[in-house]
């Protein structure tokens, strides 16, 4: 536990943000040990509990969010991973959506760890059709064509998704194609 406070302290003095710190080590580590180091962090950082209570707020409707995709999809929608394997997806980031779609389960998807990393970074995305578009970046990357790391096999791939989900996917895909032309 003191290595993980140690590695904790050293990312906020690089970031300085603690809720882009929380959000990476929520997602590599038990959230339990999180929540706790979280807490007292907030607490002295801010010296107010409303903060405190603002990030548990977060992380109790990101469970619900992620239960209520894992009810939905049931495992990856790529590669059909194990729920175990795969982290909740929002379709349009948290920080840029309204209140009423960020924990809407209409604005996410199932993904495996590595592909939502990939789709954070708008490295593939889906367009309108349902149809998986990945980025010529990786289509070119040998990297991406090894057994591991598949992603190119999706590359026009029909997903079944509803009316919802496609319309806040318009978001992400306006996104990827700005950063893939």
């Amino acid at each position: 536990m003191d290595e993980l406070i140690k590695s904790v302290l050293n990312k906020i003095k690089k970031l300085s943000d603690l809720e882009k710190v929380y959000d990476f080590y929520i997602n590599i580590n038990d959230k339990d040990d999180i929540d706790l180091i979280f807490y007292h962090l907030y607490k002295i950082k801010y010296n107010n509990k409303d903060k405190v209570f603002e990030l548990k707020e977060k992380r109790i409707n990101q469970n619900k969010f992620r239960k209520d995709i894992i009810k939905r999809d049931k495992k990856c929608l790529l590669s059909n991973a194990p729920p175990k394997m795969c982290q909740a997806a929002h379709i349009i980031p948290h920080c840029n959506c309204s209140a009423d779609i960020r924990y809407n389960m209409n604005n996410g998807l199932l993904l495996e760890a590595g592909i939502h990393l990939l789709f954070d970074e708008h490295l593939w995305s889906i367009n309108q059709d349902s149809i998986v578009i990945v980025s010529d970046k990786l289509l070119n990357d040998n990297n991406y064509c090894i057994n591991e790391y598949l992603i190119n096999k999706y590359h026009n791939k029909k997903l079944l998704l509803s009316k919802e989900q496609l319309e806040n996917l318009k978001f992400h895909f306006e996104q990827f194609i700005d950063k893939n032309i």
